[in-house]
């Protein structure tokens, strides 16, 4: 999967090459690029370079690589992600969506 960034107007995204075209039509890709499962980020389709990408902002957004940067990262912290994570799976299930194809790479 090639993944791209990029600044517009003070606004930062990622973007994500799928190995195929999304089917717009399908009900996963409604409930991503309708913002229904408050637990994702807003989403668009985006071309780039005549390749269509899933495009998220991600402004005011920091990588968990930053919480090293300042130390160890605390217990608090570590609980706090990790129930953020098991929220968001939960409310995906509840959205009907496929959670294997969620992508939590590291």
């Amino acid at each position: 999967m090639e993944i791209r960034y990029t600044r517009v107007l003070n606004r930062n995204y990622i973007h994500f090459l799928p190995d195929r075209i999304p089917d717009t039509d399908s009900y996963e890709m409604h409930m991503v690029l309708s913002g229904q499962a408050d637990c994702l980020l807003p989403c668009s389709l985006t071309t780039i370079d005549g390749n269509t990408f899933l495009s998220f902002d991600i402004s005011s957004r920091k990588p968990l690589s930053s919480l090293s940067d300042r130390g160890a990262i605390r217990e608090e912290t570590v609980r706090g992600i990790l129930t953020a994570l098991l929220d968001a799976l939960r409310s995906l299930t509840e959205c009907l969506l496929d959670l294997t194809r969620v992508p939590l790479h590291p």
